[in-house]
């Protein structure tokens, strides 16, 4: 939520830490594909390609669906 309230309000410096941070976090759980996204958010707002940023929120708005979908009790694990 805070990469799109950033992207809304034109703050590429702020879509750039949220994304690093997002990345990082991702990569720590072996999240890959999340990873690589925030990548991608992390290097369209340090470059003059901010009218990507929404389209690549997007992606990532639909990953952790995904992701959310595979695992709803949030603990990446099989149920007690």
């Amino acid at each position: 939520r805070h990469i799109q309230d950033a992207v809304a309000a034109q703050d590429r410096e702020s879509v750039r830490r949220h994304a690093h941070s997002l990345k990082s976090a991702a990569a720590t759980v072996g999240l890959e594909k999340l990873s690589a996204l925030a990548l991608r958010v992390e290097q369209a707002a340090l470059a003059a390609a901010g009218d990507n940023l929404p389209a690549l929120c997007k992606l990532i708005e639909d990953e952790i669906r995904l992701l959310q979908e595979r695992e709803p009790d949030g603990r990446g694990g099989e149920r007690p």
